[in-house]
């Protein structure tokens, strides 16, 4: 009942817009159903039990609320801008693990209250340590650049649980290049860009980091290719993102800086199939040898002259 009533005002209001909003909303669900459960057991259970059960039986549905219903805000914010069906599969793990532990305290309780209390706050510690780890050490926080050594171990360990999910591969691929480790970002962005929505933006940080260790005119083409198929706002916001992202590595930003504003790259903002008619008709015109002088003699000519003109020139 916890979750349907999450999942129908989640998705009815549209309230998660990141994985902390599912972690608050579903506390708070779990504190209104705790809410109501205790009227209802205030005529069947004397007044001791009354006094202790706010504490450990309310909080429990407030913890466990926010785990499950952080798991789905985290599987639903993969998705927005990514493909990522793993995610979902283990937000719904994520509610059968959390069912199992309220199912332990259930079965426990019949064999006494202080015996079921016991087992109740064990198991109340180790969830609201984790949902300190939600809370405080989610990998779905976006720490700044600065804080990437707190960061990466975070990333980590999200991507323990889901190896291919392109936003945590994607953010730890961009705090190991500030980290100046570019061989293990370009695996981990890599794996981000066949789940991206909006993958050009990587495929040039990829590149970059390609770059990085080849140095040599294939990494210089790449840079020049990435940077071409990304739109002018994208640039914008691409020139200065790799500027913070490079901010250790000025003899690589430089380079880089050096090939995305060199006079070729202005003309590969245009669109492929404008690029490729005009380098077309390039080798259509060096082909044929084409002269603008004697195209303007040809425009000076009647209709008659012009075709007394071809035919000469078929005859020949």
């Amino acid at each position: 009942m916890k979750w349907t009533s999450f999942i129908l005002i989640a998705h009815a209001i549209n309230t998660v817009k990141e994985p902390q909003d599912g972690i608050l909303q579903g506390a708070a669900v779990g504190l209104g159903f705790g809410f109501v459960e205790n009227i209802l057991y205030i005529n069947w259970y004397p007044e001791l039990f009354i006094a202790i059960r706010p504490i450990l039986c309310t909080g429990g549905h407030m913890l466990y609320g926010s785990i499950w219903g952080g798991l789905y805000a985290a599987a639903r914010w993969n998705n927005v801008r990514a493909k990522d069906p793993g995610s979902y599969r283990f937000a719904v793990f994520g509610i059968f693990g959390i069912a199992l532990v309220h199912g332990l305290y259930n079965s426990v309780v019949v064999y006494g209250l202080v015996f079921g209390f016991a087992v109740e706050g064990i198991l109340l510690f180790l969830s609201f340590s984790l949902f300190l780890k939600l809370t405080k050490e989610s990998p779905y926080i976006n720490y700044p650049l600065s804080r990437a050594p707190t960061a990466i171990p975070a990333l980590k360990r999200g991507l323990f649980f889901n190896r291919q999910s392109p936003i945590l591969n994607r953010r730890l691929g961009i705090y190991l290049m500030y980290r100046g480790d570019y061989r293990r970002a370009l695996n981990h962005l890599y794996i981000a860009i066949p789940r991206t929505v909006n993958r050009e933006g990587i495929r040039f940080f990829a590149a970059v980091c390609e770059f990085e260790f080849l140095d040599n005119e294939k990494g210089k083409q790449q840079v020049k290719k990435a940077w071409g198929k990304l739109s002018d706002k994208e640039r914008e916001k691409t020139r200065k993102r790799i500027k913070s992202i490079l901010v250790n590595d000025t003899a690589l930003l430089n380079k880089v800086n050096k090939i995305i504003n060199s006079p070729f790259s202005d003309r590969r903002g245009k669109k492929g199939y404008a690029l490729a008619r005009e380098l077309k008709e390039r080798r259509v015109n060096k082909q044929h040898h084409y002269n603008p002088s004697i195209e303007q003699s040809v425009r000076g000519l009647s209709y008659d002259e012009k075709e007394r003109l071809r035919r000469k020139l078929q005859n020949k």
